[in-house]
Protein backbone atom coordinates (compact mmCIF):
# COMPACT_ATOMS: atom_id res chain seq x y z
CA UNK A 1 0.00 0.00 0.00
CA UNK A 2 1.07 3.30 -0.99
CA UNK A 3 1.67 6.23 1.44
CA UNK A 4 -1.96 7.82 -0.03
CA UNK A 5 -4.33 4.89 0.90
CA UNK A 6 -7.01 7.02 -0.24
CA UNK A 7 -6.25 6.82 -3.65
CA UNK A 8 -5.81 3.57 -3.83
CA UNK A 9 -8.89 2.89 -2.43
CA UNK A 10 -10.27 4.89 -4.55
CA UNK A 11 -9.23 3.25 -7.56
CA UNK A 12 -10.03 -0.25 -6.17
CA UNK A 13 -13.27 0.74 -6.09
CA UNK A 14 -13.67 1.95 -9.75
CA UNK A 15 -11.62 -0.63 -10.98
CA UNK A 16 -12.59 -4.08 -8.41
CA UNK A 17 -15.60 -5.68 -9.00
CA UNK A 18 -18.04 -5.61 -6.00
CA UNK A 19 -17.29 -7.26 -2.71
CA UNK A 20 -20.86 -9.52 -2.52
CA UNK A 21 -22.41 -12.53 -4.12
CA UNK A 22 -22.78 -13.67 -7.84
CA UNK A 23 -26.42 -12.61 -7.98
CA UNK A 24 -25.84 -9.06 -6.31
CA UNK A 25 -23.48 -8.28 -8.77
CA UNK A 26 -25.59 -9.35 -11.54
CA UNK A 27 -28.19 -6.76 -10.24
CA UNK A 28 -25.57 -3.85 -9.70
CA UNK A 29 -24.79 -4.38 -13.10
CA UNK A 30 -28.17 -4.17 -14.31
CA UNK A 31 -28.77 -1.09 -12.03
CA UNK A 32 -25.74 0.52 -14.03
CA UNK A 33 -27.22 0.23 -17.49
CA UNK A 34 -30.83 1.31 -16.29
CA UNK A 35 -28.96 4.97 -14.77
CA UNK A 36 -27.50 4.93 -18.18
CA UNK A 37 -30.54 3.97 -20.39
CA UNK A 38 -33.52 4.78 -18.51
CA UNK A 39 -32.47 7.89 -16.38
CA UNK A 40 -29.85 9.09 -18.93
CA UNK A 41 -27.56 9.74 -15.55
CA UNK A 42 -24.32 11.94 -16.28
CA UNK A 43 -20.94 9.77 -16.84
CA UNK A 44 -19.64 11.20 -13.41
CA UNK A 45 -22.94 10.49 -11.76
CA UNK A 46 -23.23 6.80 -12.74
CA UNK A 47 -19.08 6.59 -11.24
CA UNK A 48 -20.02 8.41 -7.93
CA UNK A 49 -23.14 6.42 -7.62
CA UNK A 50 -21.48 2.99 -8.54
CA UNK A 51 -18.20 3.82 -6.42
CA UNK A 52 -20.65 5.05 -3.34
CA UNK A 53 -22.25 1.56 -3.44
CA UNK A 54 -19.32 -0.38 -3.83
CA UNK A 55 -18.02 1.62 -0.59
CA UNK A 56 -20.79 0.33 1.14
CA UNK A 57 -20.45 -3.32 0.43
CA UNK A 58 -16.26 -3.12 0.71
CA UNK A 59 -17.77 -1.62 4.98
CA UNK A 60 -19.91 -4.33 5.13
CA UNK A 61 -17.95 -7.01 4.19
CA UNK A 62 -15.12 -5.58 6.69
CA UNK A 63 -17.40 -4.68 9.17
CA UNK A 64 -18.64 -8.48 9.51
CA UNK A 65 -15.00 -10.03 9.47
CA UNK A 66 -13.60 -7.37 12.68
CA UNK A 67 -17.13 -9.12 14.09
CA UNK A 68 -16.77 -12.42 13.72
CA UNK A 69 -12.83 -12.05 14.15
CA UNK A 70 -13.33 -10.87 17.75
CA UNK A 71 -16.47 -11.43 18.85
CA UNK A 72 -16.07 -9.90 22.07
CA UNK A 73 -15.02 -6.44 21.03
CA UNK A 74 -17.84 -4.53 20.26
CA UNK A 75 -15.77 -1.27 19.12
CA UNK A 76 -15.19 -2.46 15.33
CA UNK A 77 -15.81 0.82 13.91
CA UNK A 78 -12.92 2.85 14.64
CA UNK A 79 -10.88 -1.06 13.33
CA UNK A 80 -13.35 -0.96 10.04
CA UNK A 81 -10.91 1.60 8.13
CA UNK A 82 -7.41 -0.95 8.63
CA UNK A 83 -9.40 -3.97 7.44
CA UNK A 84 -10.43 -2.02 4.42
CA UNK A 85 -7.02 -0.58 3.79
CA UNK A 86 -5.41 -4.55 4.06
CA UNK A 87 -8.16 -5.77 1.93
CA UNK A 88 -7.44 -3.45 -0.99
CA UNK A 89 -3.57 -4.22 -0.21
CA UNK A 90 -4.61 -7.55 -0.77
CA UNK A 91 -2.89 -8.42 2.58
CA UNK A 92 -6.48 -10.49 3.23
CA UNK A 93 -7.70 -12.83 0.62
CA UNK A 94 -10.78 -12.72 -1.19
CA UNK A 95 -11.16 -16.07 -0.34
CA UNK A 96 -11.05 -15.13 3.71
CA UNK A 97 -13.69 -12.46 3.24
CA UNK A 98 -15.54 -14.08 0.71
CA UNK A 99 -18.02 -15.32 3.10
CA UNK A 100 -18.99 -12.22 5.01
CA UNK A 101 -19.79 -10.82 1.14
CA UNK A 102 -23.20 -9.97 1.39
CA UNK A 103 -26.05 -11.37 -0.50
CA UNK A 104 -29.59 -10.53 -1.70
CA UNK A 105 -31.11 -11.93 1.79
CA UNK A 106 -28.55 -9.86 3.84
CA UNK A 107 -29.31 -6.47 2.09
CA UNK A 108 -32.88 -7.21 2.68
CA UNK A 109 -32.33 -7.78 6.75
CA UNK A 110 -30.74 -4.16 7.20
CA UNK A 111 -31.65 -2.73 9.87
CA UNK A 112 -32.15 1.67 10.23
CA UNK A 113 -29.06 1.10 12.60
CA UNK A 114 -27.05 -0.79 10.14
CA UNK A 115 -27.29 2.45 7.30
CA UNK A 116 -27.03 4.81 10.53
CA UNK A 117 -23.83 3.63 11.53
CA UNK A 118 -22.67 3.11 7.76
CA UNK A 119 -23.07 7.30 7.63
CA UNK A 120 -21.84 7.69 11.05
CA UNK A 121 -18.48 5.74 9.81
CA UNK A 122 -18.65 8.57 6.87
CA UNK A 123 -18.47 11.26 8.75
CA UNK A 124 -15.87 10.63 11.31
CA UNK A 125 -13.65 8.69 8.55
CA UNK A 126 -10.51 10.76 7.44
CA UNK A 127 -10.32 9.52 4.31
CA UNK A 128 -8.65 12.68 2.01
CA UNK A 129 -4.78 13.69 1.77
CA UNK A 130 -5.29 16.73 3.59
CA UNK A 131 -6.89 15.14 6.33
CA UNK A 132 -10.19 16.36 5.77
CA UNK A 133 -13.76 14.84 6.84
CA UNK A 134 -16.11 14.15 3.99
CA UNK A 135 -18.24 17.03 4.02
CA UNK A 136 -22.43 16.38 5.02
CA UNK A 137 -22.82 16.82 0.72
CA UNK A 138 -20.96 13.76 0.13
CA UNK A 139 -22.79 12.35 2.67
CA UNK A 140 -25.80 12.81 1.72
CA UNK A 141 -24.67 12.02 -1.65
CA UNK A 142 -23.99 8.43 0.04
CA UNK A 143 -27.48 8.07 1.11
CA UNK A 144 -28.65 9.13 -2.24
CA UNK A 145 -26.67 6.51 -4.18
CA UNK A 146 -27.82 3.89 -1.73
CA UNK A 147 -31.60 4.85 -1.81
CA UNK A 148 -31.58 4.86 -5.62
CA UNK A 149 -30.27 0.94 -5.78
CA UNK A 150 -32.81 0.22 -3.05
CA UNK A 151 -35.51 1.65 -4.93
CA UNK A 152 -34.16 0.03 -8.10
CA UNK A 153 -33.83 -3.30 -6.32
CA UNK A 154 -37.38 -3.07 -4.93
CA UNK A 155 -39.12 -2.18 -8.11
CA UNK A 156 -37.56 -5.09 -10.13
CA UNK A 157 -38.46 -7.35 -7.65
CA UNK A 158 -35.49 -8.33 -6.73
CA UNK A 159 -35.27 -7.68 -3.03
CA UNK A 160 -36.60 -4.55 -0.58
CA UNK A 161 -35.86 -2.94 2.57
CA UNK A 162 -37.90 -0.61 3.70
CA UNK A 163 -35.45 0.56 6.26
CA UNK A 164 -33.25 2.54 4.26
CA UNK A 165 -36.17 5.09 3.04
CA UNK A 166 -36.69 5.75 6.73
CA UNK A 167 -33.09 7.12 7.09
CA UNK A 168 -33.27 11.25 6.97
CA UNK A 169 -30.67 13.17 4.72
CA UNK A 170 -28.12 14.77 6.14
CA UNK A 171 -28.31 18.93 6.67
CA UNK A 172 -26.33 20.43 3.85
CA UNK A 173 -25.51 24.43 3.62
CA UNK A 174 -26.86 26.00 1.46
CA UNK A 175 -23.39 27.05 -0.23
CA UNK A 176 -23.05 30.13 -2.93
CA UNK A 177 -21.81 29.63 -5.60
CA UNK A 178 -17.78 31.23 -6.40
CA UNK A 179 -17.30 33.33 -8.54
CA UNK A 180 -14.36 35.62 -10.22
CA UNK A 181 -14.76 39.56 -10.80
CA UNK A 182 -15.14 40.73 -14.10
CA UNK A 183 -11.42 41.85 -14.13
CA UNK A 184 -10.37 38.63 -12.71
CA UNK A 185 -11.91 36.64 -14.99
CA UNK A 186 -10.35 38.10 -18.15
CA UNK A 187 -7.26 37.90 -16.62
CA UNK A 188 -7.44 34.04 -15.79
CA UNK A 189 -8.44 33.66 -19.19
CA UNK A 190 -5.03 35.59 -20.29
CA UNK A 191 -2.75 34.00 -17.70
CA UNK A 192 -4.19 30.48 -19.41
CA UNK A 193 -2.77 31.19 -22.72
CA UNK A 194 1.35 32.01 -21.31
CA UNK A 195 1.83 28.83 -18.55
CA UNK A 196 2.62 26.27 -21.55
CA UNK A 197 5.28 26.15 -23.41
CA UNK A 198 4.45 24.00 -26.56
CA UNK A 199 2.23 26.51 -28.62
CA UNK A 200 -0.77 24.66 -29.54
CA UNK A 201 -1.37 23.22 -26.36
CA UNK A 202 -1.36 27.32 -24.75
CA UNK A 203 -3.67 27.61 -27.62
CA UNK A 204 -5.94 24.98 -26.57
CA UNK A 205 -6.39 25.70 -22.90
CA UNK A 206 -7.18 29.20 -23.81
CA UNK A 207 -9.60 27.72 -25.91
CA UNK A 208 -11.17 25.77 -23.41
CA UNK A 209 -11.54 28.56 -20.72
CA UNK A 210 -13.25 30.96 -23.42
CA UNK A 211 -15.64 28.64 -23.89
CA UNK A 212 -16.52 27.53 -20.42
CA UNK A 213 -16.42 31.09 -19.67
CA UNK A 214 -18.42 32.79 -22.94
CA UNK A 215 -21.10 29.62 -22.61
CA UNK A 216 -21.64 28.94 -19.25
CA UNK A 217 -20.59 25.28 -19.76
CA UNK A 218 -19.38 22.66 -16.97
CA UNK A 219 -15.66 21.31 -17.66
CA UNK A 220 -17.50 18.02 -18.83
CA UNK A 221 -19.77 19.48 -21.18
CA UNK A 222 -16.91 20.96 -22.83
CA UNK A 223 -14.72 18.62 -23.04
CA UNK A 224 -17.52 15.96 -24.43
CA UNK A 225 -17.67 18.25 -27.36
CA UNK A 226 -16.28 16.93 -30.88
CA UNK A 227 -14.93 18.87 -33.73
CA UNK A 228 -18.00 18.64 -35.87
CA UNK A 229 -19.92 20.82 -32.97
CA UNK A 230 -18.25 23.73 -33.62
CA UNK A 231 -20.17 25.88 -36.65
CA UNK A 232 -19.81 29.76 -36.43
CA UNK A 233 -23.24 30.27 -37.87
CA UNK A 234 -25.13 27.87 -35.75
CA UNK A 235 -25.62 27.87 -32.11
CA UNK A 236 -24.39 25.36 -29.67
CA UNK A 237 -25.92 22.06 -29.08
CA UNK A 238 -24.97 20.98 -25.44
CA UNK A 239 -26.02 17.59 -23.82
CA UNK A 240 -26.64 18.38 -19.81
CA UNK A 241 -27.53 16.79 -16.94
CA UNK A 242 -30.26 14.09 -17.68
CA UNK A 243 -29.03 13.90 -20.94
CA UNK A 244 -31.47 17.19 -21.75
CA UNK A 245 -30.16 19.14 -24.67
CA UNK A 246 -29.97 22.77 -24.86
CA UNK A 247 -28.81 25.79 -27.46
CA UNK A 248 -26.44 27.97 -26.66
CA UNK A 249 -25.50 31.26 -28.76
CA UNK A 250 -21.63 30.75 -29.72
CA UNK A 251 -19.75 33.93 -29.14
CA UNK A 252 -17.35 35.16 -32.12
CA UNK A 253 -14.28 35.19 -28.98
CA UNK A 254 -14.94 31.63 -28.69
CA UNK A 255 -15.06 30.23 -32.69
CA UNK A 256 -11.85 32.52 -32.72
CA UNK A 257 -10.07 30.88 -29.74
CA UNK A 258 -10.75 27.55 -30.88
CA UNK A 259 -9.86 27.99 -35.01
CA UNK A 260 -6.61 29.23 -33.37
CA UNK A 261 -6.08 25.98 -31.49
CA UNK A 262 -6.92 23.75 -34.33
CA UNK A 263 -4.54 25.43 -36.82
CA UNK A 264 -1.34 24.81 -34.42
CA UNK A 265 -2.98 21.28 -33.08
CA UNK A 266 -0.97 18.46 -34.55
CA UNK A 267 -3.56 16.00 -35.21
CA UNK A 268 -5.71 15.86 -37.96
CA UNK A 269 -8.74 15.93 -36.38
CA UNK A 270 -12.08 14.64 -38.46
CA UNK A 271 -16.14 14.68 -37.69
CA UNK A 272 -16.52 12.40 -34.55
CA UNK A 273 -13.15 13.09 -32.86
CA UNK A 274 -12.76 14.95 -29.82
CA UNK A 275 -12.66 18.56 -30.16
CA UNK A 276 -9.93 19.38 -27.20
CA UNK A 277 -7.48 17.07 -27.45
CA UNK A 278 -4.08 16.04 -24.86
CA UNK A 279 -0.54 14.71 -26.20
CA UNK A 280 -1.63 11.64 -27.61
CA UNK A 281 -4.81 12.92 -29.48
CA UNK A 282 -7.03 11.54 -27.15
CA UNK A 283 -10.29 13.39 -25.54
CA UNK A 284 -8.45 15.70 -23.21
CA UNK A 285 -8.95 14.95 -19.07
CA UNK A 286 -11.01 16.84 -16.79
CA UNK A 287 -7.83 17.12 -14.66
CA UNK A 288 -6.06 18.70 -16.97
CA UNK A 289 -8.18 21.62 -17.22
CA UNK A 290 -8.40 21.32 -12.91
CA UNK A 291 -4.60 21.48 -13.34
CA UNK A 292 -4.67 24.39 -15.59
CA UNK A 293 -7.16 26.80 -13.40
CA UNK A 294 -5.34 25.61 -10.16
CA UNK A 295 -1.78 27.03 -11.56
CA UNK A 296 -3.38 30.60 -12.50
CA UNK A 297 -5.70 30.63 -9.89
CA UNK A 298 -1.89 30.57 -7.41
CA UNK A 299 -0.40 32.74 -9.96
CA UNK A 300 -3.08 35.34 -9.36
CA UNK A 301 -3.03 34.74 -5.43
CA UNK A 302 -6.77 34.22 -6.23
CA UNK A 303 -9.09 32.29 -3.26
CA UNK A 304 -8.17 28.53 -3.17
CA UNK A 305 -12.16 27.57 -3.75
CA UNK A 306 -11.47 29.20 -7.30
CA UNK A 307 -11.77 25.79 -9.56
CA UNK A 308 -12.68 25.53 -13.43
CA UNK A 309 -16.42 25.39 -12.38
CA UNK A 310 -15.84 28.91 -11.04
CA UNK A 311 -16.14 29.87 -14.72
CA UNK A 312 -19.50 28.83 -14.97
CA UNK A 313 -20.52 30.88 -12.00
CA UNK A 314 -18.66 33.95 -13.29
CA UNK A 315 -20.59 33.52 -16.45
CA UNK A 316 -24.01 33.31 -14.68
CA UNK A 317 -23.22 36.27 -12.28
CA UNK A 318 -22.50 38.58 -14.55
CA UNK A 319 -25.30 38.25 -17.03
CA UNK A 320 -26.82 38.74 -14.03
CA UNK A 321 -24.85 41.64 -13.24
CA UNK A 322 -25.69 43.62 -16.67
CA UNK A 323 -29.47 43.07 -16.67
CA UNK A 324 -29.96 39.42 -17.58
CA UNK A 325 -32.91 38.36 -15.99
CA UNK A 326 -33.34 34.95 -13.92
CA UNK A 327 -35.33 32.49 -16.16
CA UNK A 328 -32.82 33.37 -19.69
CA UNK A 329 -29.69 32.67 -16.95
CA UNK A 330 -31.63 29.32 -16.24
CA UNK A 331 -32.22 28.13 -20.14
CA UNK A 332 -28.40 29.04 -20.91
CA UNK A 333 -26.89 27.00 -17.88
CA UNK A 334 -29.73 23.81 -18.08
CA UNK A 335 -31.14 24.44 -14.66
CA UNK A 336 -34.25 22.34 -14.22
CA UNK A 337 -34.94 24.45 -11.39
CA UNK A 338 -35.17 28.04 -11.22
CA UNK A 339 -34.62 27.87 -7.63
CA UNK A 340 -30.66 26.95 -8.28
CA UNK A 341 -30.47 29.45 -10.96
CA UNK A 342 -31.55 31.67 -8.10
CA UNK A 343 -28.60 31.02 -5.72
CA UNK A 344 -26.90 33.59 -8.11
CA UNK A 345 -28.92 36.81 -6.79
CA UNK A 346 -26.94 36.31 -3.49
CA UNK A 347 -23.47 36.22 -4.29
CA UNK A 348 -22.99 40.25 -5.46
CA UNK A 349 -25.79 42.52 -3.02
CA UNK A 350 -23.99 45.56 -3.19
CA UNK A 351 -24.49 45.35 -7.28
CA UNK A 352 -28.04 44.15 -6.83
CA UNK A 353 -28.95 47.20 -3.83
CA UNK A 354 -27.25 49.64 -6.40
CA UNK A 355 -29.58 48.73 -9.27
CA UNK A 356 -32.62 48.76 -7.19
CA UNK A 357 -30.92 52.51 -5.81
CA UNK A 358 -31.05 53.72 -9.86
CA UNK A 359 -34.14 51.95 -11.05
CA UNK A 360 -36.81 51.41 -8.03
CA UNK A 361 -39.29 54.64 -8.76
CA UNK A 362 -39.83 54.49 -4.96
CA UNK A 363 -35.97 54.48 -4.13
CA UNK A 364 -35.18 57.49 -6.26
CA UNK A 365 -37.77 59.95 -4.47
CA UNK A 366 -35.94 61.53 -1.09
CA UNK A 367 -37.24 60.64 2.07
Amino acid sequence: MSSKPYEEIENYLIKRELHAHSRVVDIFREWEQWLLIERSFAENTIIAYTRDIKHFFLYLTARDYLRAEDKFNKNVMGRIRAIIIKIVAGEISVATIERFMPDTNFLASLEKKDFREYLAYLSTERPYEHNNRRTPTTIARHLSSLKNFFKFTEKLGFFSNESIYQIRRPKTPKLIPKALSQNDALELLTQSAQLNKVPWRAKRDLAIVTLIYGCGLRVSEALNLNKEDIIETKPLIIKGKGGKERLLPLLSICVEKISQYLELCPFNLQEGDPLFVGTRGKRLNPREVQRLVKKVRENMNLNGNITPHSLRHSFATHLLEGGGDLRSIQELLGHASLSTTQRYTKINTDHLVNVYQNSHPRAKIAP
